[in-house]
């Protein structure tokens, strides 16, 4: 799918309406976006509760071993988040940008019409707000995987020495590369205005 930019010229009175439009999708993806942030911290705090929840009930003998309940939840969370990052919420970063290039364009294009520069002002924002999001995905993921990582290390102790040495090492390169790759992703939707749909 192929996003364009009307090449032609809009006629003046269907310049303001049609800016206010993009105005409005932009706001609406951003609000969007907003929301869909608290989805990485909605798992992490449900980890954390089935973390706890796994330990008292070893404790009164209601599960075996809770490293087994935590690993397997810990992968659950992960595997959510890095679906969400790819299918979700980028798709969200990547409306939102074309939105942004779209009121740019528009901006420059029509300054005795448009005196307003909200996509200007926005633009300037984006290493920060890039920066937020890569803070507000990332941390909760690295925070899940890290715990995980400890669970499953310490449950293979149980078996071997070496096993958990291996296992922690592998795991701890998976989990950030998977990191490292969705920094990426979430830099090209946000950062980079290309008009192919990724």
């Amino acid at each position: 799918m192929k996003l364009e930019f009307p090449r032609e010229d809009i006629p003046d009175h269907l310049v303001e309406p049609h800016y206010k439009m993009v105005m409005d999708m932009h706001m609406h993806y951003d609000k969007m976006h907003s929301r869909q942030e608290f989805t990485y911290i909605k798992y992490a705090g449900f980890f954390i509760l089935a973390f706890l929840g796994f330990m008292l009930m070893e404790g009164k003998g209601l599960i075996g071993d809770y490293l087994i309940a935590v690993v397997c939840t810990g992968f659950g969370v992960l595997f959510a988040s890095v679906m969400t990052t790819l299918f979700i919420s980028s798709e969200i970063d990547w409306k939102r940008s074309i939105y942004e290039k779209e009121g740019k364009v528009l901006e420059e294009r029509y300054p005795s019409i448009i005196n307003f520069n909200y996509f200007k002002m926005i633009s300037k924002l984006n290493p920060s707000r890039y920066r937020a999001t890569l803070f507000l995905r990332l941390t909760p993921s690295i925070f899940v995987g890290i715990l995980t990582i400890w669970s499953a290390v310490m449950l293979s102790m149980k078996t071997s020495l070496n096993l958990a040495i291996t296992i922690g090492v592998a795991s701890s390169f998976v989990l950030f590369a998977t990191m490292g790759f969705l920094a990426r992703k979430i830099k090209k939707c946000q950062l980079t205005y290309g008009l192919e749909k990724r």
